[in-house]
């Protein structure tokens, strides 16, 4: 268990536990996890950053992003963000075997009158992730990397794993 801490007052690390089942080597404040679904948080946070800077708003459109795609339900940034797009839950194995950004906006292609209930979707948070990436004229990683991974001083937390410090 880690818990970081960044307030007024300072920075704060707290742990529990050891970086690798049956060792004793404890989780500091250096040790590197896979984020995992923590990357939809750092996605939001990423827009809002955008959306402070003019660059989005959460209203703004995909089809304005993507004029090509086939949006059904006239999706806005702020849908995927919420997960209210009526979108699916997992990424469809196409589009992960592919690595297709083409199959991935596919799923816009939906009947839908938005926005909907919460309906937790990764596929949404993949494409806010890309569109946000395409808006910047970057990618995902960059714009993350430029906007809330270095401005909250986390150093060790990237794409690329690092072996001598990762938490299996």
């Amino acid at each position: 268990v880690v818990i970081g801490l960044l307030n007024p007052n300072g920075t704060y690390f707290y742990s529990y536990g050891v970086v690798q089942s049956g060792t004793d080597k404890a989780v500091s404040e250096q040790s590197q996890f896979a984020i995992g679904s923590l990357t939809k948080l750092f996605t939001a946070e990423l827009l809002e950053s955008l959306e402070k800077k003019g660059a989005v708003a959460r209203e703004t459109l995909i089809s304005e992003i993507w004029p090509t795609v086939d949006d059904n339900g006239d999706t806005h940034l702020g849908h995927l963000a919420t997960h209210t797009a009526v979108l699916p839950r997992d990424l469809p194995q196409e589009a992960l075997a592919e690595n297709s950004v083409d199959r991935l906006l596919a799923v816009l292609s939906r009947n839908a009158t938005l926005p909907s209930d919460y309906s937790y979707s990764s596929v949404g948070m993949a494409i806010l992730g890309i569109s946000l990436g395409k808006v910047t004229d970057s990618s995902l990683k960059v714009e993350l990397n430029r906007e809330v991974i270095t401005p909250l001083q986390l150093a060790n937390t990237g794409y690329e794993p690092n072996e001598a410090i990762i938490a299996a």
